[in-house]
Parts: C-alpha cells; sequence; structure tokens
C-alpha cells in the first residue's frame, strides 16, 4: 500500500491540534497566500480595520456558521503575521505536503514569503 494508517491515537492527537476546541484558524493554503508579497502587511492593515467594529459573530465561507467570536479573537487568528513566522498550530506532518510544493515548484511561480515556509508544531 502507498500509505499506512497511523493509529486511533495520533489521528485523535492531530486532530485535535487543528480543531483546538472550535478556535478559528486560516486555512494552509489561504495562510501561504497571504504572507506573500509584503508578508501580510496589507492582510493585517484589513484585519486591524475589522477589529475596531463591534461584533460578536463571524460567518465564514466553510465549515460551521456562525463562529461566536468578537474582534480580538478574529484578530488573533491573524497572528502568525505578527509573529513575523508561517507557523501553525497542528502538526507538522499535516503541513508537509504544502511545505514540499512552497519549497519546489512554487519556488520559482510564487513571490517568497518574509515569513518562511510553512511550519507546524511537533507531534508524537
Amino acid at each position: 500500500m502507498p500509505f499506512e494508517w497511523k493509529s486511533n491515537g495520533k489521528e485523535l492527537e492531530a486532530f485535535g491540534r487543528y480543531s483546538a476546541n472550535g478556535k478559528p484558524t486560516v486555512y494552509t493554503i489561504v495562510q501561504i497566500i497571504l504572507s506573500r508579497g509584503n508578508s501580510g502587511q496589507a492582510t493585517l492593515e484589513w484585519v486591524n480595520k475589522i477589529a475596531q467594529w463591534k461584533f460578536n459573530k463571524v460567518i465564514p465561507a466553510h465549515l460551521e456558521a456562525p463562529l461566536a467570536l468578537g474582534p480580538a479573537e478574529f484578530s488573533a487568528t491573524y497572528d502568525f503575521i505578527r509573529k513575523g513566522a508561517n507557523e501553525v498550530r497542528y502538526c507538522d506532518k499535516d503541513v508537509e505536503l504544502l511545505r514540499a510544493a512552497e519549497e519546489g515548484p512554487l519556488k520559482f511561480s510564487v513571490y517568497p514569503s518574509q515569513l518562511g515556509v510553512l511550519r507546524g508544531q511537533s507531534c508524537a
């Protein structure tokens, strides 16, 4: 077989890292796009404008909606730009394929990011 199933424990850990009890996230492919060019500064300007509004729900384009969050939680979703690193909270293994694309074919066709390539957290 070209793949091997992980144990339930590893799958649950990976899903737990990704879902983080419903904490919002920027999809990895979108994060790669947003960190290009001026490395997300234009995105942060937009986020900062939105964070000045008064709201308690966000309706995302995908998955469950609405999300119960206000300006601070919405803004925190983009902290990877503020930190200056293309890091995600989920397992590094889960972003390995996208990182390989960034370091391979996309390296020549996409403006590089000063935030570096996508990196996840170490998982057992």
